[in-house]
């Protein structure tokens, strides 16, 4: 079996015929239960130099699911700081089909249907609308993904 193959009772026919000829044979049933896992292909994104009033290039990461059940998202994140400098959580947007959403301080469920399977992965982008009242400086946050069975 793979590690990509679907939860459910499986059936094995364990034969054994020894020298003589002689054969046994037995047929029992075993679940093999879900696994959700996912791991991503980078461990940060980087907005870059992007002018107050203006969006930033969208950073993609891919989402890979290593587990054998269909996988959605729950996203949130929090405020980007510098400092006392503050850009609010809500200029953080993420797509995996060209239509943005805004983060959220709270989980937010997104249908993201990232399927099982060999290599399955997905894209997934996210982007930075800066406030044209935003301070220049390095800002830092963290965006939290967590995978959610289908």
């Amino acid at each position: 079996m793979n590690y990509y193959d679907k939860p459910g009772v499986y059936n094995i026919n364990l034969s054994v015929l020894n020298k003589y000829n002689q054969s046994n044979s037995l047929n029992f049933d075993f679940e093999y239960l879900g696994l959700l896992a996912i791991t991503l292909n980078k461990n940060s994104i980087n907005f870059g130099k992007t002018e107050p009033g203006k969006l930033s290039n969208a950073e993609k990461i891919n989402v890979i699911n290593q587990g054998n059940v269909n996988v959605d998202l729950e996203l949130y994140s929090q405020d980007l700081e510098s400092g006392v400098n503050k850009i609010n959580v809500s200029n953080l947007e993420f797509s995996s089909n060209l239509t943005w959403n805004r983060l959220d301080y709270r989980p937010g469920l997104f249908d993201f249907d990232l399927l099982s399977g060999f290599n399955a992965n997905k894209e997934l982008m996210f982007r930075l609308n800066l406030p044209i009242s935003t301070i220049p400086s390095i800002y830092a946050g963290n965006i939290n993904l967590v995978g959610v069975a289908q």
